[in-house]
């Protein structure tokens, strides 16, 4: 899925449950490139559904990937939906799991993207060559991911985001009793 706009800088927020499965991606981005007509600038949140107690962020300038980085969560993302945002400025971008910043760029990091993207969101499976990475495609017939909320706040602008009604997971249990 994706925007029908481009946007630039400003806070992007989505709740979000990541698929899980060997061999499924699930990405929540900002992307341009040759398809719409620009340099591919890029910046990522993805979940790789062999492991979904692990998010991954990146960001590209014209085709570069740059200091890709892998965190550690304290929960396993495909149990329940979660809040995850990044923020882009001019001199960086720092991404958010839950509202807390995890990671950040160097203030003033020349390769920060400087176009503007289509906001997108996906569950995908690459080629067999990026098994490597993905791990070998074996997720379950009708595997998916489920975003719940995809927003943009432009920098400078107070307008409404998901942070505002996430209430954080919501864990169900069941009471037992004596019948």
């Amino acid at each position: 899925m994706q925007s029908d706009g481009f946007y630039q800088y400003g806070r992007y927020e989505a709740i979000m449950q990541p698929a899980a499965g060997s061999g499924i991606v699930t990405a929540f981005f900002t992307y341009t490139g040759p398809w719409f007509g620009g340099p591919h600038d890029e910046i990522d949140i993805e979940f790789l559904g062999s492991d979904t107690t692990k998010i991954h962020f990146n960001y590209f300038r014209k085709g570069k990937s740059i200091k890709p980085a892998t965190f550690d969560l304290p929960f396993d993302a495909a149990a329940a939906p979660r809040l995850y945002a990044f923020e882009w400025r001019p001199d960086g971008i720092t991404w958010f799991v839950e509202n807390e910043p995890v990671y950040s760029t160097v203030s003033g990091d020349p390769s920060i993207p400087v176009a503007a993207g289509k906001v997108m969101f996906s569950a995908w499976t690459g080629k067999p060559h990026m098994a490597g990475w993905h791990g070998k495609p074996t997720f379950r017939d009708g595997a998916g991911a489920t975003f719940q909320c995809v927003s943009f706040t432009p920098m400078g602008h107070d307008t409404a985001k998901c942070s505002d009604s996430y209430m954080g997971p919501v864990v169900a249990t069941l009471a037992s009793r004596d019948l």
